[in-house]
């Protein structure tokens, strides 16, 4: 007999499957989004929905890996990159740069705050040929990898019989 996971009515029951999880985060999102309707505008991450600011894509090459992070309106005055233990870690600060000479917000949506995400690198990089620049309102990173060294040919040894 296979050994077989207990039923739950009709379903399997496996206690991390994403659709029985969905229903519980959508609550949760509801409630913390009434209860602190502007904590994901002031924060800049949306736990539950997996969101966060910056929005980065990151591209794995085979000698390369290259994050790309969303930051349009700041400069690199506004960011920093750093790499401590393994962790890549982008933060900044978005600052308020108009003088409203008398005029109020009507709608305010654009982010003004201090942000930071951190990274897990797999990988071994060459931490001191990282590269980041500014192109177009995107910070690119650019960590090359280690080039792990060749095997070892197998030497032979004539070893002496006594």
């Amino acid at each position: 007999m296979k050994n077989e996971e207990p039923k739950l009515g009709n379903a399997w029951f496996t206690p991390f499957r994403k659709d029985e999880i969905v229903p519980v985060d959508q609550i949760i999102d509801n409630l913390l989004n009434k209860a602190f309707p502007n904590l994901y505008k002031e924060v800049g991450v949306n736990w539950v929905g997996n969101e966060a600011y910056p929005r980065v894509d990151i591209i794995n090459y085979p000698d390369r890996a290259v994050i790309e992070a969303d930051v349009h309106g700041l400069t690199k005055e506004d960011v920093s990159v750093e790499i401590t233990d393994n962790i890549l870690t982008i933060s900044g600060k978005k600052r308020e740069s108009r003088d409203l000479k008398g005029g109020e917000y009507v709608k305010r949506e654009i982010k003004r705050s201090t942000f930071k995400r951190s990274f897990e690198l797999t990988e071994k990089f060459l931490t001191d040929q990282i590269e980041a620049r500014f192109e177009n309102g995107m910070l690119i990173v650019v960590l090359k990898k280690e080039t792990p060294p060749e095997p070892k040919k197998p030497v032979a040894v004539k070893i002496t019989v006594q």
